[in-house]
């Protein structure tokens, strides 16, 4: 099985890892079962590693890839006080507006219901968004209500930073024009986006670090400045 390398799409990667699972899972039929001495059938290697991709894809989904490759290569938990990185990128933030008002709307007027309303709409357009980001080489870094930060990073072999910064530029445009096209109305509300850029040398690190009575460790944020 074939690493993914750095600065692979996320995205992307899943697709290459689903790919993957479905020949494992293949070979590992085929090939039958391996006997650990269990008096049962064992896993076999292909079958691990499927197992630990899988996990992989979860994880993409709920922290940036940066983070997760780091922990891929030192095999070791994040250590939050001692932890940085600093990356040439580019940075996008993104959000949509009209949110606001529409959950004062919704919510007034239809309750819980209303705010199973606004969380569909929320993720329609903002998942489609993130999507369209991750697909192009995109690391969301973290999530601000119905506004996303994310970064394009340069990395060895790749585009530099002038192509990066381009390419989220025209991504920036592409979805602001998307959701201003659409025209997306609910409840007289009119959904439209915002978007601001930079680009240089990002450090990244845990901020926070106050631990509240109630819980057993201190709550932490990664973020690039």
């Amino acid at each position: 099985m074939q690493p993914i390398p750095e600065g692979f799409p996320p995205a992307a990667a899943e697709r290459q890892r689903e790919d993957e699972r479905g020949s494992t899972s293949a070979r590992g039929i085929a090939g039958g079962a391996a006997d650990d001495g269990s008096g049962g059938p064992g896993l076999t290697l292909e079958f691990a590693e499927t197992e630990a991709h899988s996990r992989l894809a979860v994880l993409a989904r709920l922290a940036p890839y940066r983070l997760i490759r780091h922990v891929i290569a030192s095999g070791e938990p994040i250590d939050h006080e001692s932890y940085f990185d600093r990356t040439c990128c580019a940075a996008l933030f993104i959000d949509i507006s009209g949110f606001s008002k529409m959950t004062e709307k919704l919510v007034n007027k239809n309750g819980l219901e209303g705010a199973e309303q606004l969380a569909r709409h929320l993720n329609i357009n903002l998942g489609r968004i993130v999507d369209r980001l991750t697909d192009c080489g995109a690391d969301v870094i973290k999530f601000a209500g119905d506004a996303a930060l994310c970064i394009f990073p340069v990395v060895e072999g790749g585009p530099d930073l002038a192509a990066q910064t381009l390419r989220a530029t025209q991504l920036s445009l592409e979805c602001i024009s998307t959701l201003e096209r659409e025209n997306y109305v609910v409840e007289g509300i009119r959904l439209t986006a915002h978007s601001g850029l930079g680009c240089g040398e990002a450090t990244g690190f845990f901020a926070g670090g106050a631990k509240p009575a109630h819980l057993a460790d201190a709550r932490t944020e990664y973020t690039p400045i």
